[in-house]
């Protein structure tokens, strides 16, 4: 009764809301639900609800036997997923928390991990530069000299670029004394 209630909200109402919480309610009860998922998918999608699409989405796959309808799911997963990065993705986010708050480490400890599971060595060594430079300008040596020495072995082990990798340990050097 509660996915035709929701069937209902979601078709000729018009009320795709309504309809969201009704498939909540019966995935509470019934978690493995496949076609309330699909139906609840369809009006997230309707909403441009991108997350909870995204998590209905992977709840299917895990629930998914068919071969064929595997692959689509994940080829729609990763679309969404290439649009929710594009849109406001980790980097921009973390960036923020840059500007705000330059060399907040765990926000470069969070860009570190991005940019490696990337292999964006380049843009990583830039970042990690910059950041080092404004820490040094506000005289907080040691947070420059621990950033210039992950710049100097990033351009070691991933770049091959001696002159950089020189560089930032001259500048450790010069910080710390």
């Amino acid at each position: 009764l509660k996915r035709r209630a929701a069937g209902i909200s979601a078709g000729p109402m018009s009320d795709n809301q309504r309809a969201m919480v009704l498939y909540r309610s019966i995935l509470a009860d019934a978690p493995n639900d496949v076609e309330t998922i699909r139906e609840f998918a369809e009006a997230c999608r309707a909403e441009n609800m991108e997350l909870e699409l995204l998590s209905l989405l992977q709840q299917e796959l895990g629930l998914c036997e068919d071969g064929e309808r595997r692959l689509d799911l994940r080829l729609e997963i990763a679309k969404l997923i290439g649009g929710i990065e594009s849109k406001g993705g980790r980097l921009k986010i973390l960036k923020e928390n840059l500007e705000e708050r330059p060399g907040h480490s765990q926000s470069i400890e969070a860009l570190v991990a991005v940019h490696e599971d990337s292999e964006l060595y380049v843009e990583l060594a830039d970042l990690l530069s910059a950041q080092a430079t404004l820490l040094e300008e506000h005289s907080k040596d040691e947070r420059a000299a621990d950033l210039w020495l992950k710049v100097a072995n990033l351009a070691e082990q991933k770049l091959n670029d001696r002159e950089r990798a020189l560089g930032g340990h001259r500048k450790v050097q010069k910080l710390v004394g």
